[in-house]
């Protein structure tokens, strides 16, 4: 029977044969280069001098993986209370819009009424008011009143009503 006995020479080499070998393939070098057509190239070797070496990244671990997802997720959070403060304040400009036109309606309706006001005060029919059930209560104003009242109106109009 032919035993094959324990070499420590032999063990040596084959260790060093080993590591030479992970240590050129983690060390290899990657050439790119593009050809007449515009095509791009990879090689472990440069074809020309316009050949141009690349450096390989190597692959995250998984706890740089793991990292990298807490950063992005923190990151998605943030970002997400950022749109909501954003769609928040959106929806209170609108309200505010909104009420602003609202008010807006109110005063063009003021405005109405004050230059028809003026158009009653000015005319020569009798002037009367309305109560909550209909009642008509006949106002008799003087001329002076009539003048200070439109005078008033006018002032308002002046002040409130320009652009609508």
């Amino acid at each position: 029977m032919n035993k094959r006995s324990y070499n420590p020479i032999f063990a040596k080499i084959l260790i060093s044969a080993v590591v030479l070998l992970l240590t050129l393939t983690t060390h290899a070098k990657v050439y790119k280069w593009t050809d007449e057509n515009g095509k791009v190239h990879y090689s472990d070797k440069p074809i020309d001098e316009k050949s141009e070496q690349i450096k390989i990244k190597r692959q995250p671990t998984d706890a740089e993986v793991l990292r990298a997802r807490q950063r992005a997720s923190t990151l998605i959070q943030h970002q997400n209370k950022v749109q909501s403060i954003a769609n928040e304040e959106a929806r209170d400009k609108q309200v505010e819009v909104q009420k602003k036109e609202k008010e807006k309606g109110k005063l063009k309706q003021v405005c109405k009424n004050a230059r028809r006001e003026i158009l009653v005060y000015s005319g020569r029919g009798v002037i009367y008011t309305l109560d909550e059930n209909g009642k008509k209560t006949y106002k008799g104003y003087t001329d002076e009143q009539k003048n200070k009242m439109i005078a008033d109106l006018e002032q308002f109009i002046k002040a409130n009503c320009s652009g609508l």
